[in-house]
């Protein structure tokens, strides 16, 4: 009798775990999840800030040009 409660009480023990072993999963996949959309934010605000850097500096090559033609 008493073996048999020994086994109950691990048996239950071993279904708290995995319990908490499909947790920590599911909680895992969702972080990864959210890495990679944070991730693939950030490349896209990096894409963009070089785009704008380019069109910011070729403004200013514009201007330049401008006023170099204004000058001759």
């Amino acid at each position: 009798m008493e073996e048999i409660r020994k086994l109950n009480l691990e048996n239950e023990t071993l279904k708290v775990e995995l319990q908490l072993k499909g947790k920590k999963d599911e909680e895992i996949a969702h972080l990864k999840q959210q890495l990679e959309k944070h991730q693939k934010d950030n490349l896209q605000f990096k894409s963009d800030q070089v785009g704008y850097v380019y069109s910011f500096c070729f403004v200013i090559y514009l201007k330049y040009q401008k006023q170099e033609n204004n000058n001759n």
